[in-house]
């Protein structure tokens, strides 16, 4: 005899209660072949899993445990990611660290609500059949999402042109200066050569340009690094290499006691 289908609206007020009745009863192969009858349209539908004990219900795409029971404390017991997650123990209250991301797989074991995981993952087993992943983020990083930034290329911390996205420490510890390259570049050159140096101390006029002749006979008379101090503080001077033994000096301001130090090839 085929059961009888009673389409209708129940409003229980105040302290209406239901007697004697039960959800409907389903296994876990049986909640799988309904999922495939359900929709958007079915959203809020309880049924029992007589296979796990629990109840379920529909979201609309897929049925949701009511709630994660854990017998016992909960203890962390160590990594789990693809590789290892069939051999892992699967004991009630072990909760696990995911620190490869992927899809998870072990015999007999069903992952809620999906076994694909992320890095940084939590993955409670709630008996040896179930596995409960938490605080999953499958949103990618994006600068319209509240929270989220994308994350600056390579190029865009070199350029320095970005100001909204966020800078890995892969991308500072590959950022070079170009001004710090190019005195990089200048320095290895000058490694390995016979470097010179020229020492004094002189006096600067105001807007005077003062010829230091330092007689290093340099290679090239642009291949030099100075120096120029005052009372103990380096202080910047306009210079002007003239030849490969000479240089001027210009100040807006006099000074007296300027130390001008030269190193050269």
């Amino acid at each position: 005899m085929s059961a009888k289908q009673f389409y209708h609206d129940i409003d229980l007020v105040n302290a209406g209660q239901l007697v004697g009745a039960r959800i409907q009863n389903v296994t876990s192969t049986s909640i799988t072949t309904l999922a495939g009858t359900l929709g958007a349209d079915n959203k809020g539908l309880i049924v029992y899993n007589t296979s796990d004990n629990r109840l379920y219900t529909w979201n609309g795409t897929g049925f949701d445990p009511f709630q994660i029971d854990v017998t016992g404390d909960i203890k962390f017991a160590g990594i789990i990611n693809p590789a290892n997650a069939g051999t892992v123990a699967k004991t009630a209250g072990f909760q696990y660290y995911v620190d490869t991301a992927g899809t998870l797989t072990a015999t007999g074991v069903t992952f809620s609500p999906t076994a694909v995981v992320e890095v940084g993952d939590q993955v409670l087993f709630a008996s040896p059949t179930q596995a409960y992943v938490l605080e999953r983020n499958d949103v990618q990083a994006t600068e319209t999402l509240l929270g989220k930034v994308r994350l600056a290329t390579q190029s865009e911390a070199n350029a320095g042109t970005e100001n909204t996205a966020a800078v890995t420490s892969a991308t500072l510890h590959g950022y070079v200066d170009p001004q710090f390259a190019a005195d990089r570049a200048r320095i290895a050159a000058l490694e390995g050569t016979q470097l010179y140096p020229y020492f004094a101390t002189v006096n600067i006029a105001a807007n005077t340009p003062f010829s230091v002749t330092h007689n290093l006979n340099l290679s090239n008379k642009d291949a030099f690094v100075i120096r120029t101090a005052l009372g103990g503080s380096d202080i910047s001077l306009d210079v002007d290499s003239v030849s490969a033994n000479a240089l001027t000096l210009t100040s807006l301001v006099p000074l007296t006691g300027v130390t001008v130090y030269i190193i050269g090839r």
